[in-house]
């Protein structure tokens, strides 16, 4: 019951070094290993070899800079969150 009262999940804008963008659905981790997000939506940067993303990360993992991977397919991408709501 540790839900009750407080949100548990923001969204978040992710800066991730990598293209091409990661599907919706894609999962965010800790630097740890542990779950703690999904992708929503994101986009490649035109120009700049990076992509950007939506997603919901864990309140504790959601202040800004704080470093997460996102992983697609067999790969880790590093990320880091530029603002949450």
């Amino acid at each position: 019951m540790d839900a009750l009262g407080h949100v548990n999940r923001e969204l978040c804008i992710l800066c991730l070094n990598s293209t091409p963008a990661p599907d919706a659905g894609t999962v965010i981790r800790a630097e740890n290993g542990r779950e703690i997000g999904v992708i929503t939506s994101s986009a490649m940067v035109p120009g700049e070899g990076r992509s950007v993303a939506l997603g919901y990360v864990r309140s504790s993992h959601a202040e800004s800079e704080t470093a997460v991977i996102v992983c697609e397919d067999d790969h880790e991408i590093p990320a880091t969150v530029l603002w949450h709501e």
